[in-house]
């Protein structure tokens, strides 16, 4: 089993916070950012911070912004998908 992510700040271990969360890679679109991939993953939290990460995430997307359903599928996911800003300006273009 592989060892379990450690925060650099803290020096402590990341714990599982949130199992089966949805995100989006970004590509530089214009002035901005596109959405380019959706992934899903595990959210996990350093308790000394706060920071967070996503691990387990498969080795290939759950879509690629080529395909012809892409968007319905970030839209049916939209609610689920990590509440980042820069993920919530992507969706909003």
């Amino acid at each position: 089993m592989p060892m379990k992510p450690i925060c650099v700040t803290c020096k402590l271990f990341y714990r599982p916070s949130r199992n089966g969360v949805w995100f989006l890679e970004g590509m530089p679109s214009g002035a901005g950012w596109a959405p380019y991939k959706l992934w899903h993953g595990d959210e996990w939290s350093c308790r000394g911070c706060g920071s967070t990460i996503i691990v387990g995430v498969a080795p290939q997307p759950f879509s690629e912004h080529f395909e012809p359903d892409f968007k319905r599928k970030v839209e049916l996911r939209l609610e689920q998908i990590w509440s980042n800003p820069i993920f919530k300006s992507m969706t909003e273009q």
